[in-house]
């Protein structure tokens, strides 16, 4: 019993392991973001107008950024641009969010501030901060960076922060080339540099990798990662597949992914997984060239469990729609799968033409023609 006890904790102890340390450079852009992020350590959120402030005049739009252990009050300024347009029934003045100020020394006057001038259309400003303090846990270190960020007008609801820089190292696993790439105040993501898919955990059949927080450490030669690997034996939804399918993805509520990749006729989904939705792609040569083709599977907003199902997705059925209003006519074409799932289908590696619609009489005379655009 003593020795089956032991052996338990060694496979326990076995199961993970470490790869060795990649060393992670730093990458900055100096024109537009490199990506998009909301955590806990790194948004910019709305909020209330806080008490005991210096404000400037006009009408503002309260936030609080958060930058690691430091947070900064923001205020972005609405000012009329002279022009018009409906808002209803109604015709009003033409607002765009113009300056947007950051109290850089926290000391609650926002009024002393040099605003940023914003660019672009009244919907989506964009707003270029240089020069901001991020502190940022690490262990027992404190990473201080001077970040550069692009604040977009229309994140203020969602709480994303554009970021202009990132870490990034490469490695190979397993004849497998990876790149990792962490974002100061969020999770690390994993690079699969042959299949092009970036997520925080990859699935290999039932081995696990990915790149923990908790693996990020700080030395005096600059920052360094690890990737985890776990050999999964339980909690998991076992599918039988085609050699057609070629991963699946899962959308956490948290919007990082979990990618699937089948091994030997299976994949494996973790249990207990609360999920935003389930993308199956396939993967299929034909005359014409490679497409993919992704199906949702699941229900939305649910927990990953032995209910999920691969159902048949092919023959795919073109299924149009025709809704009239006034004189016009609009037609919208779709694709769904042999269940009626709806399906998305592209091209691999390639543009395809446009399509072309032609509306025939009860004679075969084609009386309207149409090239659909992109969007």
């Amino acid at each position: 019993m003593r020795f089956a006890i032991i052996v338990s904790i060694l496979c326990l102890i076995c199961s993970a392991a470490f790869a060795e340390e990649i060393k992670l450079e730093r990458f900055e852009r100096k024109t537009g973001p490199l990506a998009y992020v909301k955590s806990d350590n790194l948004k910019w959120e709305k909020i209330q107008k806080p008490d005991d402030v210096k404000a400037p005049d006009g009408k503002l739009v309260w936030a609080r950024l958060i930058l690691g252990k430091r947070i900064y009050l923001t205020c972005i300024k609405s000012e009329t641009t002279g022009a018009f347009r409906m808002k209803g029934n109604t015709l009003v003045k033409e607002e765009i969010f113009k300056h947007l100020y950051i109290d850089r020394d926290r000391d609650k006057d926002l009024a002393e501030e040099t605003p940023v001038e914003g660019k672009g259309n009244q919907n989506a400003r964009q707003f270029i901060v240089e020069g901001l303090t991020g502190e940022f846990q690490i262990k027992d270190s404190l990473l201080v960076e001077v970040v550069r960020l692009c604040i977009m007008s229309y994140t203020i609801s969602s709480g994303q922060v554009g970021v202009c820089f990132r870490y990034t190292g490469k490695v190979k696993i397993d004849d497998e080339e990876f790149s990792i790439t962490w974002i100061p105040g969020s999770e690390p993501t994993l690079n699969h540099r042959t299949y092009g898919m970036r997520t925080t955990a990859f699935f290999f059949g039932k081995k696990k990798l990915s790149v923990p927080s908790v693996s990020i450490v700080m030395k005096e030669e600059g920052l360094y990662a690890s990737i985890e690997t776990i050999e999964e034996s339980e909690n998991l939804v076992e599918l039988a597949v085609n050699e057609t399918l070629h991963n699946i993805t899962v959308n956490k509520q948290d919007l990082s992914n979990l990618i699937c990749i089948p091994r030997k006729g299976k994949v494996y989904l973790p249990k207990n997984v609360n999920y935003r939705y389930i993308w199956a792609e396939f993967r299929k040569n034909t005359e014409k060239g490679e497409f993919r083709l992704r199906v949702q599977i699941g229900s939305r907003n649910a927990e990953i469990d032995d209910s999920i199902k691969l159902m048949p997705v092919e023959p795919l059925k073109l299924t149009t729609k025709v809704t009239k209003r006034n004189d016009k006519v609009s037609l919208r074409a779709y694709l769904t799968g042999a269940l009626g799932q709806r399906v998305t289908l592209y091209p691999v590696g390639r543009k395809i033409a446009p399509p072309v619609l032609k509306i025939k009489d009860t004679e075969g005379t084609v009386v309207a023609e149409h090239t659909f655009k992109p969007g």
